[in-house]
């Protein structure tokens, strides 16, 4: 894994109510993230998700600090390209999406840090994996945004009811090293439908 450092000046989590200021879909009625309270959700059967097998190889990794958040992508081989192509379908969703990068939310202590609550719970950290264009299958999917400026709509969420423990040395290293708190708060769901495809 190699390390790069990356600065953006032009926003922080110290007040996210401020940031509309500067990124005015912020103040959307569709943001992310939200508190996914299981009783406000509608069933719906979802085909399972297929990801490629590539997932199971020993890959390499460049880890990015922006000074917000650690943002994770593929090494580049020889020739710029990707070592591998790592790609999921299903899950009701049309075509192959294909890996961008994960990046890591987390609070300065372990009552706060995943930006999605289950029910006002709040987890120590959350991942978020994206995709362009789990083995877990229980998931709530939702239209919304992206968490941090320039706070765009139109994402499709797919949270994973997934718990994945992280060390608390490895949370104290991000906090310590990184920045220490690196999540936006939920945000009103208005009149959006919160769909998940397993019973509770």
């Amino acid at each position: 894994m190699s390390c790069l450092d990356e600065f953006d000046q032009h926003w922080d989590y110290d007040d996210p109510s401020k940031w509309s200021e500067q990124y005015p879909a912020a103040k959307g009625l569709c943001q992310s993230p939200i508190n996914i309270k299981f009783g406000e959700t509608v069933k719906q059967h979802y085909p399972p998700f297929t990801f490629s097998p590539k997932y199971k190889d020993r890959l390499l990794f460049t880890l990015r600090n922006t000074s917000k958040k650690l943002t994770v992508t593929l090494a580049k081989k020889q020739h710029n390209k990707n070592q591998t192509d790592l790609w999921v379908t299903g899950g009701g969703l049309n075509g192959t999406f294909h890996f961008v990068n994960f990046h890591l939310h987390w609070g300065n202590n372990d009552r706060h840090g995943s930006e999605h609550e289950f029910n006002g719970y709040r987890f120590p950290a959350e991942a978020h994996f994206v995709y362009k264009n789990f083995e877990n299958q229980k998931f709530f999917r939702y239209m919304g945004s992206l968490t941090a400026p320039p706070c765009t709509e139109g994402i499709v969420w797919s949270v994973f009811f997934n718990i994945v423990p992280i060390s608390e040395h490895s949370l104290n290293l991000l906090r310590n090293n990184v920045v220490r708190t690196a999540f936006r708060p939920v945000q009103p769901i208005n009149h959006r439908i919160i769909y998940r495809n397993f019973d509770f």
